[in-house]
């Protein structure tokens, strides 16, 4: 999605803390994806390879079951 002007990081949060609008949370999750995906991989790295033992469902499967979107269901929290 191309602008008519750039705006800095810090515009597009105050942007989308006033707004909620779509657009600035894309423009956000792109800008910040690389970090996030980095710090996942290095947190999975370090966690022990656990199994459910319980018959508990996965976070997956829950979301899969109820037919929610998961934990990252976009849109405004208030």
């Amino acid at each position: 999605m191309e602008t008519k002007e750039e705006l800095s990081i810090e515009q597009v949060w105050e942007k989308f803390h006033k707004t909620h609008d779509q657009e600035s949370r894309n423009l956000l999750m792109e800008n910040y994806r690389n970090l996030v995906r980095y710090c996942a991989e290095r947190l999975h790295s370090k966690l022990p390879d656990a199994r459910l033992e319980s018959g508990a469902p996965s976070s997956t499967s829950f979301a899969a079951w109820t037919g929610s979107p998961g934990w990252f269901a976009p849109g405004p929290t208030s």
